[in-house]
């Protein structure tokens, strides 16, 4: 169940961030929303849900515990290579921070959606790193919105068998 008052203030604050990764659609409040924003990436579609916080500043696993009903929600999106899940965490003076949702919790970002480098992650108090990096190596997986080497249009059988024109 959602507690509080809608995050109007913090979706105002977000705004400028999201218009610049894309076109941004507003979802509509009800009961039981997953989401505030989906932004329409070229190659990717983010889904992203905002939350004001006075503890901005904790770590990985303290704002996973302070958004736990709201990863629960996106959780509940099925998971797609050109979709990211993220919760934008926002404080009462305007400052915002980052992040998607993996498999196993939160890893932070950067607000272009990048992932940070996961000794960055780290922080002093023995936290572990980011669970995107498996032995300081990002994963790999295709890229949505690229093609295929070696497909062109030109290459693409017509109905008679024959390359298509074009």
């Amino acid at each position: 169940m959602n507690r509080g008052p809608l995050p109007h203030k913090g979706i105002d604050i977000a705004m400028p961030i999201a218009l610049i990764r894309g076109f941004v659609i507003l979802c509509r409040h009800y009961y039981g929303f997953v989401c505030d924003l989906i932004i329409a990436e070229s190659g990717r579609t983010t889904i992203v849900r905002i939350f004001r916080t006075k503890r901005l500043y904790d770590t990985v696993a303290g704002m996973a515990g302070q958004f736990r009903a709201g990863i629960a929600g996106l959780s509940r999106i099925p998971p797609d290579i050109c979709r990211s899940l993220e919760i934008w965490a926002c404080d009462y003076y305007g400052n915002l921070r980052f992040f998607r949702l993996s498999g196993t919790g939160l890893v932070e970002i950067h607000q272009d959606g990048t992932v940070f480098d996961p000794a960055a992650v780290a922080s002093s108090a023995g936290e572990e790193s980011s669970p995107v990096s498996i032995a300081g190596e990002t994963p790999s997986h295709p890229t949505c919105g690229e093609e295929a080497p070696g497909t062109d249009v030109g290459e693409i059988p017509g109905p008679d068998g024959g390359k298509a024109p074009g």
